[in-house]
């Protein structure tokens, strides 16, 4: 590809990256879309939609329903022999990383959006009038840049500084006995457990998602081994080691995310000037909240509508504004279900009083005050 000039350049093929570049399409610009694979791929996820999420995907044109999606209408949080379930204002939908990112970049794609795959960002280049792309396929010049690359760091890039690291993100696909899965229908578990937290839940196709956070000292025991990695888990739940007894895992290895700065929120003044993250680049949601997809939805959402009228300070500052609060929460669930005297006190708290979920369901859902902002 030779050099080419684009107004408006999104990078990264994920729910960020394919909201902006939807709404900045349907909004009249005609962005392109860099993503560094040639097809979509499974991610680190919990792969959990809650209704902001898919209020967004409606938006879009993505039905998650009709591509497979399992329902969630009840969430059961799990320490040791407590257990405490708790039914959703608001059901939620579980689907794969690699289902929903094909939908969404056709959702881009569809709205007048130059989808390129298999196109990786090497490096940039700021100048006078706009920002040189350098690409494996060569250079590409944008006025303006919107960064949705997930949770991949970049070495031409300042990296996501702050938040709580020691953590290892973990995500395995399961195909469990019938009478598991059977079980889960409906149901989203969450196990707090002594080296972190996971979630399980059915996804499509006959498959399960095992998604969480393990402290890395924890993990390396495991030799990096998907069964290993399941035996850890079952020693410290007893409902695990039922469930997980005759699971069949997918691949040798879990997939895995190191450093990531869980609770980080960007500064105002992080350069380069004319690039503004979204998504995961911009706010790090710790999974146990299950907000994250909404909140990179949200932020590319927001660009698409904003970011013609707009500078980048006041969209980082609206990114800011609207995150804060849940993230705050999040961070705050993150630390109590990490220690093992506070988790034990939550969920005694929780069982006598569930309209705390109820308040925290609330509190938490990002939509409260990204939502309506750069609509008008």
């Amino acid at each position: 590809m030779p050099e080419t000039f684009k107004k408006i350049a999104v990078v990264g093929g994920g729910p960020a990256g394919c909201a902006a570049a939807f709404f900045l399409a349907r909004n009249g610009a005609r962005p392109l879309l860099l993503e560094k694979n040639t097809s979509p791929q499974s991610k680190v996820c919990g792969e959990v939609l809650s209704s902001t999420a898919l209020g967004v995907l409606e938006e879009m044109g993505v039905t998650p329903r009709a591509l497979g999606a399992a329902p969630i209408t009840r969430i059961l949080f799990c320490a040791g022999c407590q257990k405490m379930e708790y039914s959703l204002r608001h059901p939620r939908l579980a689907l794969s990383r690699t289902r929903l990112d094909e939908a969404i970049q056709n959702a881009a794609r569809r709205a007048g959006a130059e989808v390129l795959p298999g196109l990786a960002v090497q490096g940039l280049v700021t100048e006078s009038d706009g920002t040189v792309l350098q690409t494996s396929a060569g250079a590409i010049k944008a006025v303006r840049i919107l960064w949705a690359s997930g949770k991949r760091d970049h070495p031409f890039l300042p990296a996501r500084q702050g938040g709580e690291s020691g953590w290892l993100g973990l995500k395995l696909h399961l195909r469990l006995p019938e009478h598991q899965r059977q079980r889960l229908e409906g149901l989203l578990e969450m196990h707090l457990l002594a080296s972190g937290y996971v979630g399980l839940c059915n996804v499509e196709a006959g498959l399960s998602n095992l998604c969480g956070l393990i402290r890395v000292s924890a993990f390396r025991g495991t030799g990096a081994d998907s069964r290993a990695f399941l035996e850890l888990l079952a020693r410290q739940s007893p409902l695990l080691a039922q469930t997980l007894e005759q699971a069949e895992t997918l691949t040798a290895k879990p997939l895995a995310v190191a450093a990531q700065p869980y609770g980080y929120l960007q500064k105002l003044t992080l350069p380069p000037k004319g690039l503004l993250r979204i998504g995961d680049q911009f706010a790090v949601f710790p999974p146990l909240c299950g907000e994250g997809m909404a909140a990179a939805l949200l932020s590319g959402r927001l660009a698409g509508f904003s970011l013609a009228g707009k500078d980048d300070v006041s969209l980082k500052l609206a990114l800011r504004r609207g995150l804060a609060p849940p993230l705050r929460v999040a961070r705050w669930m993150h630390r109590g279900a990490a220690h093992p005297l506070v988790r034990t006190a939550i969920l005694r708290l929780m069982a006598r009083r569930p309209d705390i979920l109820e308040t925290l369901e609330k509190t938490m859902d990002p939509a409260r005050g990204l939502l309506n902002i750069g609509v008008s």
